[in-house]
């Protein structure tokens, strides 16, 4: 099943609230409409960033969908448009930026 990660970068958020753990999964999964689900979180380097695990069927549905929240919706009064980054897990382990458009298709490795 394709993963998809949330990086949330809490010196660019006006609220990096650890709620938002909870509230992002939830808002991308009801507006997806039963094509994605959660599958956790993690907290990776210094500052703490923290990373929201979603798992789908149907990437590209999946995608939009992550993205439309990102792009229109404010939780705990945050703009995530600064301070996120969102990637496609292509091998193990490995994970190509999709978001921002300007570092898409980088990869990058936020497990180790």
């Amino acid at each position: 099943m394709p993963s998809i990660a949330i990086l949330l970068d809490p010196d660019q958020l006006a609220n990096p609230d650890a709620d938002l753990r909870y509230l992002l999964p939830d808002a991308i999964c009801a507006h997806a409409g039963g094509s994605i689900t959660a599958d956790g979180y993690d907290y990776v380097g210094a500052p703490p960033f923290m990373l929201v695990y979603l798992a789908t069927d149907d990437l590209a549905a999946g995608l939009a969908a992550t993205l439309h929240i990102i792009e229109h919706e404010r939780l705990l009064s945050n703009d995530l448009r600064q301070g996120c980054q969102v990637a496609v897990q292509r091998t193990a382990h490995t994970w190509e930026l999709v978001y921002p458009p300007e570092q898409a298709g980088t990869l990058v490795n936020w497990d180790e």
